[in-house]
């Protein structure tokens, strides 16, 4: 009897599962039908996009997001703004320093006056969260032409996305930092980008001008660029001379040439400034400022730093990828990384061009390798299967609007704008800014000479409308060195510095909580100083007898 039962269920459930089959198979087709009309009416609805594109917007969309985030510190931003509103009040260039603040006779060759006039004017519009919108929009439009002068050069784009992301962490310790350079940083790109183009083009010849021409009036970094097209010139001749044995030949190649043409293009659209051939000297000879010496920023590469750390990784990370794609080293690129490199290891700030040039430079090795690796899996690789998945749609299309209007959502100065409130700088600039005590002394109308610390002397000058003149701000390398000592004299509350306030003709002092612990024997009764305000960040104290400065 078990044997038959058993032996009747197995004739039994095939047609049984065949049944079954034929009843859900119609629902299933009719499923089918309805999802492939859903997705034709999309595709008439929406332009395709493809995976590489949908991509692209994803890390651009993650970078502003990102970037958005970073409130304004309390660093020469606000220097550049009191910069700009007295261009806007005087109608001309300063030649001196327009805070009045710095020693007499130093002359003032302003760099960057067409980014502090228009940061200026942008903020009076949008107030703090519009530069903080411009932040993020500059440093992501950075990242987006990188992305496409790496994929110029004959890059997966997988691997060019990859390369504007590794640019962007290479470059954190700098992007945080609100100030003129971020046009440089674009600049930067652009060149990038005529390099790319100018191989079969010569429109860079127009706009790569006309990119220079703005950038000596926005930031001194436009000699940065300039050296970048130098190398790339150079290296090209040494190159074609190396391979054909010729430099006269090498000379006359048409890539070479148009090169050397755009770079002295671009060389004499700098001399339109107000300054002219001055402005080179300037910017070459800013560096060499003995006062800079102290600044962190300013200060040389330790390999226990992060800037060290991200400098390292990336050269090691190059010698790996040349070794695996076997792939010719070409000159620019052995000059490119030994300057830039050098110039990073010299000092802090240059690592923003580095953290630019570096992928743009390895990311034709890194394809190397990928593609290499390819070839050695091309038998596992089912290539049809990958095309099909590779070809565009009109989802991703969906997605990659889904992805920018989250970011535009979440992003605070987007969402500021989407709302139409305008956000104080209270809740804009970083906690560290001198937020209260700056309002202490507009209300009590202070004026005359200050101690602050340097990085708290800017937002003083922007907030008091340059009622109160710190001792030192930002643009250290307007100061004395007589003056300058005496400031670190001051802020360390070292021996003697009661007479550097009196021979500076110091009325009253901006300090932190710790240092004016270190100023308490002179907050007695008896003692020179006498407490104005105070809260959990800072001290406002008045200097007794406020002696005229010497």
């Amino acid at each position: 009897m078990c044997a038959y039962d058993t032996t009747l269920l197995q004739v039994m459930t095939p047609p049984r599962t065949a049944a079954l089959s034929a009843s859900t198979s119609p629902n299933a087709d009719a499923v089918a039908s309805r999802s492939q009309r859903r997705g034709a009416r999309l595709e008439l609805l929406l332009p395709r996009t493809s995976r590489g594109t949908l991509a692209v917007v994803a890390a651009l969309a993650g970078i502003f997001l990102a970037t958005s985030f970073y409130r304004l510190n309390d660093t020469d931003l606000w220097g550049h703004l009191a910069y700009g509103r007295w261009i806007a009040e005087h109608h001309r260039l300063p030649s001196s320093d327009p805070m009045g603040v710095a020693d007499a006779g130093r002359k003032l060759i302003d760099s960057s006056w067409l980014a502090q006039w228009g940061g200026y004017l942008w903020y009076q519009v949008a107030g703090p969260g519009g530069v903080q919108l411009v932040h993020a929009a500059l440093i992501t439009l950075a990242i987006g032409i990188l992305i496409w002068a790496v994929r110029l050069r004959g890059v997966p784009i997988g691997i060019a996305v990859a390369s504007g992301v590794a640019a962007y962490m290479l470059a954190l310790p700098i992007v945080g930092t609100v100030r003129p350079q971020l046009f440089g940083l674009l600049g930067m790109s652009l060149v990038l980008l005529a390099l790319s183009l100018v191989r079969k083009s010569r429109s860079p010849w127009i706009w790569l001008p006309i990119v220079f021409a703005l950038w000596a009036n926005l930031h001194g970094s436009f000699l940065i660029g300039l050296v970048v097209i130098g190398c790339a010139a150079t290296g090209r001749l040494i190159d074609v001379a190396w391979r054909c044995g010729n430099l006269k030949r090498a000379w006359a190649e048409p890539v070479g040439k148009r090169m050397r043409l755009l770079a002295m293009f671009c060389l004499a659209a700098t001399l339109l400034n107000p300054a002219g051939p001055a402005l080179w000297w300037h910017v070459l000879m800013f560096g060499n400022e003995r006062i800079l010496a102290d600044i962190s920023e300013w200060q040389p590469t330790t390999l226990h730093s992060l800037t060290g750390t991200l400098l390292l990784v990336s050269v090691m990370m190059t010698g790996v990828l040349v070794r695996a794609s076997r792939r010719p080293i070409r000159m620019h690129e052995v000059l490119l990384v030994l300057i830039l490199g050098l110039a990073t290891l010299s000092a802090i700030r240059m690592l923003c061009w580095w953290a630019l040039v570096w992928p743009y430079l390895a990311a034709p090795h890194a394809a190397a390798v990928w593609q290499a690796w390819r070839r050695r899996r091309s038998v596992s690789l089912d290539e049809n299967r990958m095309s099909h998945a590779a070809e565009p749609t009109a989802m991703r299309t969906l997605i990659a609007m889904a992805v920018v209007f989250m970011v535009l959502v979440w992003s605070p100065p987007t969402h500021e704008l989407i709302a139409g409130r305008v956000r104080s700088e209270a809740i804009v600039c970083s906690t560290d800014t001198p937020l209260f005590v700056a309002d202490e002394i507009r209300a009590r109308g202070l004026q005359g000479r200050v101690f602050a610390p340097l990085e708290w002397a800017d937002y003083l000058l922007w907030h008091t409308h340059n009622a109160v003149q710190p001792l030192v701000y930002s643009h250290v390398h307007l100061f004395t060195t007589d003056t300058w000592h005496d400031y670190r004299t001051i802020a360390g509350a070292a021996q003697g510095f009661v007479e550097a306030i009196d021979r500076q003709g110091i009325g009253y002092l901006i300090v932190p909580r710790r240092l004016a612990a270190l100023m308490a024997h002179e907050l007695t009764p008896e003692g020179r100083f006498r407490t104005l305000y105070q809260d959990q960040q800072a001290m406002l104290l008045e200097v007794r007898g406020k002696p005229a400065r010497k």
